[in-house]
């Protein structure tokens, strides 16, 4: 009789094994196909056969293996259980310690040590669901999609086998020989090794890189990716790089930017910024363009500088037997009063940066501003190198020259050298500058503060000494050096060589194109007022001395009496009980 009933039950096996599995509600019927025992418990399992021994069932292209199993005819399921099995054409396979299959709605469920492969890619958790007819399998609890490059763990997640197409949730983590990942949602293919980022994502080169990212895509095997939303590069090295889009080759360790780019250097306190530029860790070098700004926060009053295009470049190289910029530049005539060295007992080896400026220059901190064609800057010497004829600014004081180099020391200007047609222009008020030009000059600056010009080579002045704080006249001098000291902003006492010719003049006895030297010009206009300011485009202000007066004179005609009115004691003649030869607060 058992007998009899095992033949009867494994009967629909003889029906065609390769019935296609019909998903236009038509249901497609679970066969039997092998058990080495069958039998009934109405008890245990009402409705149900109990199958054991080397049990093997088809639905459609599977084949599904157990040790036993409770196989419910009526309802088109069964039960499975022990060394699970599933095998669907020769692509995908299944194990588990448990099944139950739904042959209606061809839901697999697998629990306990569970483990799908599907070509080189592998599965494992404790509770799989695999829906036969959309060929997705998904986990709730947490699993493991391990491939031959990268193994991703995440308490959620699915995977598509056509697609090989794999979506985590939930404390995502990906390893890989290289690097970790970490995200709360992460898409990953399986064949292309991309990983798409569509929520918060950290991925971390130990000792090396650290990227930060909420939209994007990173290839896992060539490491190359697209990084957007203002997504964070963060070296070891102490440089972090953000911008709208990040295209990053991690081998090169080389990242083009595109939108507000900003490459932060914490160890040298700078920050270089631009709508596109790029940035090669390897090698140190960098670039910026578009809105281009640099910024040096090494003082509490930062620089911000302007140009078209910014470069900066990093070098390691043995340190030249050279002495402190500060002290090689100083003429043997020259008083020095500050001899700080910049850097003493250097290694053996040294790490120095350098900044390159391209095209119309513009520079300022709240004690200094400057413009110029181009500059250079190398942290070796701390020399800034404007070119171009550059113009400075400090205070009320106008610097300008073919060539200038400011000597930086601790983050703060020491003093500039200005090199052909040097001239220092003080303004006084709206229509009289003290003014001293030369071939070459020095201009020294303590506490951010200009309080000494050295000029040399056919030094030209024009001084308006002070009576209780009015004008009294106007002096022109001709020499071959000349030292002027400052105090308050102002000219407290100028020292000349012995072969000198000076004049001073009652203001209004001398023709206003005399009280200008052949250099001067007022660069108002250009001057930059704020860091927003470096961005503004303006034309050069003539040298020309008609224009310039012309221009000076322009806005300032209503106030030229009341200066007059105000300002001038001297009279016609001079004769205010001061000899128009001597120099007041002069001394050769």
């Amino acid at each position: 009789m058992l007998l009899l009933l095992s033949v009867l039950s494994i009967a629909p096996a003889q029906q065609p094994a390769t019935q296609p599995l019909n998903t236009d509600g038509n249901t497609t019927l679970i066969y039997l196909e092998k058990a080495q025992r069958l039998s009934f418990d109405q008890q245990r399992v009402p409705d149900g056969q109990l199958l054991t021994g080397d049990v093997r069932f088809r639905h459609g292209d599977a084949l599904m293996y157990c040790d036993s199993a409770y196989f419910f005819q009526t309802t088109n399921s069964f039960q499975a259980f022990s060394n699970i099995r599933i095998v669907q054409g020769d692509t995908i396979f299944l194990y588990g310690d448990q099944l139950y299959y739904d042959g209606n709605s061809l839901l697999a469920t697998l629990k306990h040590n569970v483990r799908m492969e599907n070509s080189t890619t592998t599965l494992t958790t404790d509770t799989l669901y695999y829906d036969r007819m959309r060929n997705v399998a998904y986990y709730l609890t947490p699993g493991t999609i391990a491939d031959e490059l990268n193994s991703l763990k995440s308490h959620q997640a699915e995977y598509h086998p056509d697609t090989k197409q794999a979506i985590f949730k939930d404390s995502v983590h990906l390893t890989n020989p290289n690097f970790v990942m970490d995200a709360d949602t992460l898409h990953y293919n399986t064949v292309s090794h991309v990983a798409d980022i569509v929520g918060p994502t950290t991925i971390v080169y130990h000792g090396q890189t650290t990227i930060y990212s909420t939209l994007g895509w990173y290839n896992t095997r060539t490491e190359h990716s697209a990084l957007y939303n203002k997504s964070l590069i963060e070296h070891q090295t102490q440089q972090t790089l953000t911008g709208d889009t990040i295209l990053y080759d991690k081998p090169r360790q080389f990242a083009q930017v595109y939108g507000h780019m900003l490459l932060t250097d914490t160890t040298n306190h700078t920050t270089l910024c631009g709508n596109y530029g790029y940035y090669n860790q390897l090698t140190g070098n960098g670039m910026a363009t578009d809105s281009a700004m640099a910024i040096d926060w090494t003082d509490s009053d930062s620089l911000f500088m302007h140009a078209d295009t910014l470069y900066i470049s990093r070098y390691k190289a043995l340190p030249p037997p050279l002495p402190d910029s500060i002290l090689a530049q100083q003429p043997d005539s020259m008083i020095v009063e500050n001899t700080d060295t910049l850097a003493t007992n250097e290694p053996d080896s040294v790490n120095y940066n350098t900044l390159t400026a391209f095209w119309n220059v513009r520079l300022y901190r709240r004690d200094l501003q400057a413009i110029a064609d181009s500059m250079f800057y190398d942290s070796r010497d701390s020399i800034m190198h404007l070119y171009r004829e550059p113009i400075l600014w400090s205070d009320n004081s106008q610097i300008t020259g073919l060539n200038a180099d400011i000597y930086m020391q601790n983050g703060t200007v020491h003093h500039a050298h200005i090199t052909g047609n040097a001239i220092v222009v003080q303004q006084l008020d709206t229509l009289h500058y003290n003014q001293m030009q030369g071939k070459e000059l020095y201009a020294y600056v303590r506490d951010k503060e200009l309080y000494r010009v050295d000029v040399n080579g056919n030094t030209e002045t024009v001084f308006y000494p002070e009576d209780d704080g009015q004008l009294i006249g106007v002096n022109k001098t001709l020499s071959s050096f000349i030292k002027i000291f400052f105090k308050d902003k102002k000219v407290e006492r100028a020292v000349l060589t012995p072969m000198s010719e000076g004049t001073m003049y009652p203001l209004d006895q001398i023709d206003s194109e005399e009280l200008y030297l052949s250099q001067f010009f007022w660069a108002k206009r250009e001057r930059p007022q704020n860091q927003q300011d470096i961005f503004s485009a303006t034309q050069r202000t003539p040298k020309k001395i008609k224009q310039v007066v012309s221009a000076v004179s322009k806005d300032q005609d209503d106030d030229k009496d009341d200066n007059k009115n105000k300002r001038n004691k001297g009279g016609k003649d001079g004769k205010d009980g001061k000899d128009n030869k001597n120099l007041k607060n002069l001394k050769r």
